[in-house]
């Protein structure tokens, strides 16, 4: 029983350096910057006082009309952000497509 204690002990203390020994994530958007442009948090409306953004992505050396996605994040008005949402769009980027990621104001913000 006190090999097993041991033997436990060890593999937890293992695991919380080789956790500690990883490299901070970048975010996605950072990362991003090398393969697509980004215009970040353009205003296209005003409601309650509150700026409503959006993001247009679109990859460096396309220099003709593309097929653009318009995007919504889901969440159903309570939550989620346009940032929270990047990976999703991200196959429609790797096809040459541009895509506006659109932010909406919550329901509990909307009153």
């Amino acid at each position: 029983m006190k090999n097993r204690l041991s033997a436990l002990i060890i593999v937890i203390i293992s695991a919380v350096f080789a956790n500690a020994q990883t490299q901070p994530s970048t975010p996605f958007s950072t990362e991003a910057g090398a393969t697509y442009w980004m215009q970040q948090d353009v205003v296209y409306s005003t409601a309650n006082n509150t700026p409503l953004k959006l993001d247009v992505w679109y990859p460096h050396e396309v220099n003709k009309p593309t097929p653009t996605l318009i995007y919504f994040h889901g969440g159903g008005w309570i939550f989620g952000t346009k940032e929270g949402s990047v990976l999703q769009f991200l196959p429609f980027l790797e096809k040459g497509w541009r895509v506006v990621n659109v932010e909406y104001r919550m329901a509990s913000n909307s009153l």
